[in-house]
């Protein structure tokens, strides 16, 4: 019985010394890939439960993610920079909020009018929108609960409230476009009871129509037209060319015949002056 126990006793022990020697050169290989970055500073026996592919794999992990946010921000600081080089957006959206003064809109009152108001449903965008006579979109009304389109099959249901929007900058004479969407966006909120809110869902004033609307629409109205008088200028400045062409053409043709004329003219009076 006393030797089984030493026996037990010794077995222990070596077991604690190995623990002892595993954890220490565990510690010492995780010191070395921190310090260095050393992805395989010792090579550890089969079997143990962390491997050194799995420690230096997640250690290597960890340095790649930090090298990626470090380039991140530095994009980041890239585009925030550009931009302030750059503010003007690819595109702008005027957005003007319907809302109901009581539980929604009924869909088919809604659908109806603005039918009636001659706006046109598109069934592949699944909204409502405004065509000029040169067949540009005015506006848009979409519903402003997600997804943001209308289901047309199904009137029955309740519309808390609706967005009406513009793009400016795709449009010919946006000021127009954008005096029919505000009256239309009125004509709707008096028919529905509805309340017109701005783009911050507060009521729709003529302070806000001037500060957030017009300034933008007057800035792209003044760009097209710069962009009309630029192409006329360049038309006539085209034709003027064309006929200055023309005109020193037909000058050059009668150049041409008088030289002739009067080479023919003189001929017979130099040979009746050989003659005599």
């Amino acid at each position: 019985m006393e030797t089984f126990l030493k026996v037990l006793v010794l077995l222990v022990g070596i077991l604690l010394v190995w623990v002892f020697i595993w954890e220490g050169l565990r510690r010492l290989k995780v010191w070395r890939i921190r310090k260095w970055g050393v992805k395989r500073p010792l090579q550890m026996r089969s079997g143990d439960p962390l491997t050194e592919d799995d420690s230096a794999d997640d250690v290597t992990d960890h340095q790649n993610t930090q090298d990626d946010q470090q380039n991140q921000s530095q994009y980041d600081r890239q585009a925030d920079t550009m931009s302030a080089r750059d503010p003007e957006p690819s595109h702008i959206i005027l957005n003007i909020y319907i809302e109901s003064k009581s539980t929604g809109f009924l869909a088919y009152a809604l659908f109806s009018l603005l039918k009636r108001s001659g706006l046109i449903f598109n069934d592949e965008l699944q909204v409502f929108e405004a065509k000029n006579e040169q067949g540009e979109v005015d506006f848009y009304i979409t519903s402003a609960v997600a997804p943001g389109v209308f289901d047309i099959k199904n009137a029955m249901v309740s519309i808390p409230a609706v967005s009406v929007f513009a793009r400016p900058d795709l449009q010919t004479n946006p000021r127009m476009s954008f005096f029919k969407l505000l009256e239309s966006t009125h004509t709707i909120a008096s028919e529905l009871d509805g309340r017109v809110l701005n783009m911050r869902r507060e009521t729709l004033t003529e302070a806000s129509v001037s500060a957030d609307y017009l300034s933008v629409v007057n800035t792209y109205a003044v760009a097209e037209s710069t962009a009309a008088v630029m192409s006329a200028s360049k038309s006539t400045s085209t034709v003027a060319d064309e006929s200055m062409q023309d005109d020193n053409h037909v000058y050059q043709e009668n150049e041409g015949h008088a030289i002739t004329g009067a080479s023919v003219g003189t001929h017979p009076n130099k040979d009746q002056h050989v003659a005599s």
